[in-house]
Order: structure tokens, then sequence, then C-alpha cells
């Protein structure tokens, strides 16, 4: 159980959760869009699609989820998606929110020479933006801020992943 990542209360599996989302968000823009610019843009939600949850990985968010559903606390997902509530000693002003995560992993992780700028934009916008920032004493500035938030990156599971 220890290298299985969940997306929600619905005990939706990440990677599958990452891979729908992405397809169908390809698959709804070709139906809806014919210009000349259509293949960056299914590039571009594509990627949105498959990088907008990966910081769900986070060992903070997953340990959070596993109680969830240890206790069997089976949930709608809130509109503005599954984030760590209820608990007094947590606060995002101590530490990044999943999509913050996304957004940071994305820039460490992907090659930005597969896509156009333009594409690498529109997927940084839609990874940070598609759920609302959270206000904080102390706003997150740039990729970094988010970085020095993870005080566990040391954290044997994000050493796991970063390392495959």
């Amino acid at each position: 159980m220890k290298n299985t990542y969940y997306a929600n209360t619905k005990e939706q599996m990440l990677d599958q959760h990452l891979f729908a989302v992405g397809f169908l968000a390809r698959q709804i823009l070709k139906r809806l869009v014919h210009n000349e610019d259509k293949e960056h843009l299914e590039k571009s939600v594509f990627l949105s699609g498959i990088w907008h949850d990966v910081g769900k990985i986070d060992p903070i968010f997953q340990e959070w989820l596993r109680k969830k559903l240890k206790n069997k606390e089976y949930e709608e997902v809130p509109e503005d998606g599954q984030h760590i509530e209820g608990s007094s000693k947590f606060s995002f002003d101590k530490h990044p929110r999943h999509n913050e995560i996304s957004l940071l992993f994305f820039h460490l992780f992907f090659n930005s020479g597969e896509i156009n700028k333009e594409s690498m934009r529109r997927v940084e916008h839609a990874v940070f933006w598609h759920h609302t920032k959270p206000f904080r004493q102390k706003e997150i500035e740039k990729l970094i801020g988010i970085f020095d938030l993870l005080k566990d990156f040391k954290n044997e599971t994000y050493q796991e992943w970063v390392s495959s």
C-alpha cells in the first residue's frame, strides 16, 4: 500500500485520475476548437490534465487522505477539489497546496523543449490555477517559495518519487 497514491476520497488511483483528466480535456477540445493552433492547444490541455494533481503525491496529503479512507469518510469531492481540511495541526501558511506542488514538479521534471512557449505558459497557468489561491499571511512569490514550504523534502517518499 505504500506505493499506492490516491487522488481523492473516492479511492481513485492518482495515475488513472491524471490520465483521465488529460485524455478527456483533449477529447473535449478536439470537438470544440477548429483553428490552426489546435495541435498546440491539444498538447496544452492534455499536459495540463496529466500534471494538474501530481502534487498529491505529497506525503502529508496522502497521509491525510489515507486516514479519511481508513475511517470510511467517503465524501463528495468538493467543487474546489480535495484539499487537507479539518486538521488543527495543518496550515497552508506553512505548507504548499497540491496544485502548487504540481507546478513545482512540472518545472523540475518536464522537458520544456517538447512544447512551444505559449503552450508552456498555458500549462503552467492551468496547473497552478485549477484551484483557487489560498490566502496566506506571506504570499509565495516564486517557485523557490513552493520548494521552501516543503520542509520535509528529504522525506523518503519524495526521494523515491523523484528518483524514478
